[in-house]
């Protein structure tokens, strides 16, 4: 994993199987750490089965936002 970054492009969380984005807003109201830990998890498995799934028009906004930053 080279990053985590946040990102309001997405529900939630996605990865492109290096960097992992969170979105912040939604990241922070889960209920616990555990529910926020379960979504990193979530995450690193699928970088690490490398089962990257995740829309490319979400992806393009990702990194459009990204370069501004």
């Amino acid at each position: 994993i080279d990053k985590i970054k946040p990102s309001i492009d997405i529900p939630l969380a996605a990865t492109d199987g290096k960097t992992i984005f969170i979105n912040p807003h939604r990241f922070n109201m889960l209920d616990s750490t555990m529910d926020r830990f379960f979504v990193l998890c979530h995450e690193m498995l699928h970088i690490l089965y490398k089962h990257i799934d995740m829309d490319k028009t979400v992806f393009t906004n990702i990194f459009r936002n990204n370069k501004r930053t």
